[in-house]
């Protein structure tokens, strides 16, 4: 197999480096029946005149509280029949759909800290969440699904085994890739990369260097090594399954703190997400991004508006120029000489004659 593959890479006109997979949103709501209204479908309009090619479509169940060992449907869990309408709107405006159902807390506090008093019970009631997901998720042919979203606590060593056969209920179900959105300060911390097909980070990393477009490529630099380690080591590429920043100064420094106080500054978003793509549009391992969060309401963001969303402000227009690009033809190579092409076909067919055709 290995001399096959010298052979087409040694007559192949040239070798392009591919393109990120998923360019896009994250779409969520925390409602019933929200993706079925006229303001979900024009908002998800707006995202793919864009030009982004994939949306995140988010489901949420509820623990009651952190010590919870279980989790349901409520009244902010979106209804299996607006899920479908609206996967199947992003499909029908030519979007790939990532289905990554969410666990939040109903009294509150992030779901990385959870710790149930009954894991065994919590990762049984988790099971049955995730699976019923797993099934939408074949029936409406969606691109990615993701496995899990920010439970660190719940992602640790001790639960790789549990989590590692939860995955292969998964594939039995859904035959597409598979993720897990870890946080940005745990990826190298779960051990169960090797049985998913992409790393997934949402990554609010810490813009240490200040806000500037050339401080926020230093900052994003600074953690390329991290990255690039954990994908050489699993072979997986890297997708950021969330990624985005709060419109406030100062927020560079705490990018996932969408209550953070300050003075707008629609600048400051403009030039992290710039600085983003100036880095990674150049790393091999870089899969794409899912920015956090675009709303239902088109009429969102704006110039005085210091949420996380890009809708209606200066981010967006760099993220159409990033989206333009990579649907722009490429350049055609000049045609190389034939001399520089051509192996003698005895030598061609001993390369056949000794190749095996198999898959090692």
């Amino acid at each position: 197999m290995k001399k096959l593959l010298f052979l087409i890479l040694l007559l192949a006109p040239c070798v392009c480096r591919a393109q990120p997979k998923y360019n896009g949103f994250s779409f969520p709501t925390w409602w019933r029946d929200s993706y079925e209204s006229a303001d979900a479908a024009a908002s998800l309009k707006q995202m793919a005149e864009a030009g982004a090619d994939s949306v995140a479509i988010i489901p949420t169940w509820y623990m009651d509280d952190s010590k919870s060992s279980s989790m349901a449907a409520k009244d902010g869990t979106a209804s299996d029949a607006s899920l479908q309408k609206i996967m199947q709107a992003a499909r029908g405006l030519k979007m790939q759909v990532i289905l990554k159902p969410h666990v939040d807390i109903s009294a509150g506090g992030a779901r990385a800290w959870i710790e149930p008093k009954d894991p065994e019970a919590w990762f049984k009631s988790y099971r049955e969440f995730i699976l019923h997901y797993a099934r939408m998720a074949r029936d409406e042919k969606a691109d990615m699904f993701v496995v899990g979203t920010e439970l660190t606590t719940m992602s640790r060593s001790a639960y790789t085994a549990k989590w590692e056969g939860l995955i292969k209920e998964i594939k039995a179900i859904y035959g597409g890739p598979l993720t897990y959105a870890s946080n940005w300060y745990d990826y190298k911390d779960v051990e169960f990369w090797k049985s998913l097909d992409f790393i997934g980070i949402d990554g609010y990393f810490s813009m240490n260097k200040g806000p500037s477009l050339a401080q926020l490529k230093e900052g994003w630099q600074e953690h390329i090594p991290g990255l690039k380690a954990a994908a050489a080591k699993y072979g997986k590429s890297i997708l950021f399954t969330e990624m985005g920043i709060p419109c406030k100064k100062g927020a560079e420094k705490e990018p996932w703190n969408y209550l953070i106080k300050g003075d707008v500054d629609v600048q400051l978003q403009s030039d992290y997400f710039q600085a983003f793509l100036d880095v990674f549009s150049k790393e091999s391992y870089y899969a794409g991004f899912l920015q956090w969060n675009w709303e239902l309401d088109p009429k969102a963001g704006g110039p005085k508006d210091g949420s996380m969303t890009v809708q209606n402000k200066p981010a967006l227009d760099v993220l159409k120029a990033y989206f333009k690009s990579l649907k722009a033809p490429a350049s055609q190579p000049a045609t190389p000489k034939k001399s520089a092409m051509k192996l003698p076909e005895d030598r061609i067919d001993a390369v056949l004659r000794t190749t095996s055709f198999d898959h090692q």
